[in-house]
């Protein structure tokens, strides 16, 4: 594990299940034997915890969570008779310096972070589920509804969905995790165009776009991201948006409604899907472009993550920073000393 921290070792005395005088814990999670300098072999559970074997106070090896080790002796329990758990901040398993970790109550366990987000996000998933036999698959928008309507019971999917068992009675199933099945119906007055899409799309082109639309509808979902204050803001979908905008009949037969599709992201990463939504259509705008690499340079990311993902290599990279004639894109950047 890399870090920046100074590793120090102590000794796990009074440990209950730890042999006395035998073993040392650092701070990052390391065990070795007192007097040696290599680090314990370890692996991880069926749990993701990481373990280590070590001898007990009767000389007999039994496994041991490092986590709690480093616990015990790194961090301070205030309260050791209620919180008898350790929890990992980040939620990390394999992350145990002593710094990610907690004493707390099984209750505070539970309940902690985004695992209950997470729980709470998946109830709220469609559901994928696949006859082993026919191949045949189905999509329900609930546990409940996929338990009612396969005759399965809901304890069984769950333990498919969670990785527990491969199947129940014939079926496979898993979470729908692409943004698609998740359209959702929105206003296309809650809806915002971004400052950075670097796409344009010619007359002749924007009119047979309202043209499929009008004769096949909207076969495509807007791409947007949710903003705090509930409104959405468009990652890819620009001119099928605009569409509707522009013309009554489109508006009016959809209700002024448009199918979203919302992705969870950063804005130098929602800038970065867009493009990459965008580059392969339509002509590029030079200088947007070149104010995305600007924005996204200051942001702090670095021209392999540019290159990577927005897909340009480096000469295209190194033009547009040109173009800008600013310096600041080019600090901190080594170049052959030519007038030497």
């Amino acid at each position: 594990m890399q870090t920046s921290f100074k590793e120090e070792f102590k000794p796990i005395n009074g440990f209950k299940s730890v042999k006395d005088n035998t073993y040392e814990v650092s701070n990052l999670g390391n065990i070795r034997r007192i007097g040696e300098k290599e680090n314990k072999k370890v692996r991880k559970d069926k749990d993701g915890y990481i373990i280590t074997s070590l001898l007990d106070r009767h000389s007999h090896a039994r496994n041991q969570k490092i986590h709690r080790l480093v616990a015990y002796v790194f961090v301070e329990n205030d309260n050791p008779d209620i919180k008898k758990q350790v929890n990992h901040k980040n939620e990390k398993k394999d992350d145990n310096r002593a710094g990610n970790l907690e004493w707390c109550t099984a209750r505070y366990n539970i309940n902690y972070g985004p695992r209950t987000e997470k729980a709470i996000n998946n109830r709220r998933k469609k559901i994928i589920i696949r006859n082993e036999h026919s191949g045949d698959t189905f999509t329900f928008s609930s546990l409940s509804e996929a338990s009612r309507s396969l005759k399965i019971e809901e304890s069984g999917l769950s333990r498919v969905l969670n990785g527990e068992r491969k199947s129940v009675k014939g079926f496979t199933a898993w979470f729908a995790e692409s943004a698609v099945y998740g359209v959702r119906a929105v206003p296309i007055e809650l809806i915002d165009a971004n400052t950075y899409n670097p796409n344009h799309v010619a007359p002749p082109e924007m009119k047979l776009l309202y043209q499929s639309i009008k004769s096949d509808t909207y076969t495509m979902p807007i791409v947007c991201y949710q903003k705090e204050n509930g409104r959405y803001e468009i990652v890819d979908g620009y001119h099928r948006y605009t569409t509707m905008l522009n013309h009554k009949d489109i508006y009016e037969r959809e209700h002024g409604v448009l199918p979203v599709s919302v992705i969870e992201k950063p804005i130098e990463d929602r800038m970065a899907s867009t493009i990459r939504h965008n580059r392969a259509r339509g002509s590029h705008d030079v200088n947007l472009m070149v104010n995305i690499v600007k924005e996204l340079t200051e942001s702090g990311m670095s021209d392999a993550w540019i290159m990577k993902n927005i897909g340009m290599d480096a000469d295209e990279l190194l033009r547009l920073k040109q173009i800008s004639g600013l310096a600041s894109l080019f600090q901190d950047k080594d170049y052959s000393q030519a007038w030497k």
